[in-house]
């Protein structure tokens, strides 16, 4: 994908870009996707570090078996536009998508709006995954 943007011509009027980015004011955003709604302040978290390898679990109030794909497609849009696309795919060794339990802090869960910022705190921490050029 990197070596296709580089080939790409330079156009005045569009910037192609390889990777979705990072959005601004993501912690606030509410997604509409294939008829079910994934709000930002309902989504929890649960992250770990293991072996330097950052791993996710994404807890959504809805989710259910039945419908999985629709849950972590959507899951995966809130968290490319936490992260940006190139950091979801080159940084993040597992991603996992379940219900939401009723005690998510008692857990250990977080709110997903601060995926952000305990993701970056990882990245300042541990070397990140080799890249390809």
């Amino acid at each position: 994908m990197e070596l296709l943007v580089k080939s790409a011509p330079e156009l005045k009027l569009f910037s192609i870009i390889a990777f979705r980015p990072r959005i601004d004011g993501y912690e606030e955003f509410k997604l509409e996707y294939a008829g079910r709604e994934f709000d930002v302040s309902k989504v929890w978290v649960y992250s770990r570090v293991e072996d330097g390898f950052f791993d996710l679990i994404v807890y959504h109030p809805d989710f259910n078996e039945q419908e999985s794909n629709i849950f972590i497609s959507g899951s995966y849009i809130l968290i490319d536009m936490a992260l940006g696309e190139y950091d979801v795919v080159k940084n993040i060794r597992y991603i996992d998508h379940q219900e939401l339990p009723e005690n998510p802090v008692e857990l250990g869960l977080k709110p997903f709006a601060d995926l952000r910022k305990v993701f970056d705190e990882y990245k300042m921490t541990n070397k990140p995954l080799k890249q390809d050029s």
